[in-house]
């Protein structure tokens, strides 16, 4: 997950083109573009185009902002933008970055005008050759319904409802997804997860290769240090320069809708403050989700949900 805060700067206006104009019934569907997904590394990867130029970006709904790396930005000659910078919360620590401006940010047919980034001063990590050149977050998505369905990899873009229901044009079978109580984040997009019988916020973070439980978190549903202590210990990673140590911790059950999940092994550690547990790819990869990113609303259904 990485939670980004515009320090300065203006705000960044959206433009699509190439569209159907205004629809008459607000509950219409319009589907704008289909871009295929990109998931043999785990996380789901996609195509963008910046200024006419193309990079591969994680697709990553645990990011409230778009971000390039350093080398990509410079690859594609972006100009900087010194009137922005980003404050960073993310698995394993913060910082602050600079911004950069792009006038046009192609995602299939659809075009997004002056779009201002977060530049991340290093590559990410743990790709080996050929990493992804940054992350798809949610302010470049944030005039769209997105049928994310890594099932069959692929995301569907819809142009955004003025609807009351707000549901996906899916046969009947899936369920609603009700956003949690309190304010945790509220610019992500959270989902109700009972893990052994408590409700937990969980943040959908398409760019989290599993599960990860915030410490503090796991402490208030009965998981003690000494606990965590006799856990197997693995070394994460986050979109920061420093690793991070998590345990790996066995729960009775955990279930998000109708989706059970029996003795789920999930990782225990620092989420950076902003979320209680990150709802991974591995999640997603066994469900197809349908999100109004305005509206925040959330509708799942299982996997067999044809295309």
């Amino acid at each position: 997950m990485r939670g980004w805060r515009s320090i300065g700067g203006l705000m960044a206006w959206l433009a699509l083109s190439g569209v159907a104009p205004a629809l008459a019934d607000p509950c219409a569907f319009a589907r704008l573009a289909v871009l295929p997904l990109d998931l043999s590394r785990g996380v789901p990867v996609v195509e963008a185009g910046f200024n006419g130029q193309t990079a591969r970006l994680v697709l990553d709904t645990g990011s409230t902002q778009t971000v390039l790396t350093q080398a990509a930005v410079a690859r594609m000659g972006l100009p900087r933008d010194p009137t922005s910078l980003y404050a960073q919360q993310a698995v394993g620590g913060g910082q602050t970055v600079e911004g950069a401006l792009v006038h046009t940010l192609q995602l299939g047919g659809v075009t997004l005008a002056d779009q201002r980034i977060a530049v991340l001063p290093f590559p990410l990590r743990g790709w080996g050759d050929a990493p992804p050149e940054g992350l798809l977050g949610l302010e470049a998505l944030a005039h769209f319904e997105l049928d994310l369905d890594l099932p069959h990899g692929r995301l569907t873009l819809y142009r955004d409802r003025d609807c009351p229901s707000g549901g996906p044009n899916w046969p009947p079978g899936y369920v609603t997804l009700p956003r949690p109580p309190g304010r945790l984040a509220e610019a992500l997009i959270l989902v109700p997860v009972l893990l052994d019988g408590r409700l937990v916020a969980g943040t959908l973070d398409s760019g989290a290769s599993t599960f990860l439980l915030d410490t503090a978190t796991a402490v208030t549903l009965g998981v003690t240090p000494a606990m965590l202590a006799r856990d197997p210990g693995v070394t994460g990673r986050g979109v920061t320069s420093t690793n991070m140590a998590v345990r790996l911790h066995r729960f009775a059950a955990l279930r998000i809708g109708n989706d059970i999940m029996a003795n789920p092994v999930l990782a225990v550690g620092d989420t950076g403050g902003a979320s209680h547990l990150l709802v991974g790819a591995d999640w997603l990869r066994r469900n197809r989700v349908w999100i109004s990113v305005p509206l925040r609303r959330v509708f799942v259904a299982p996997k067999g949900l044809p295309p």
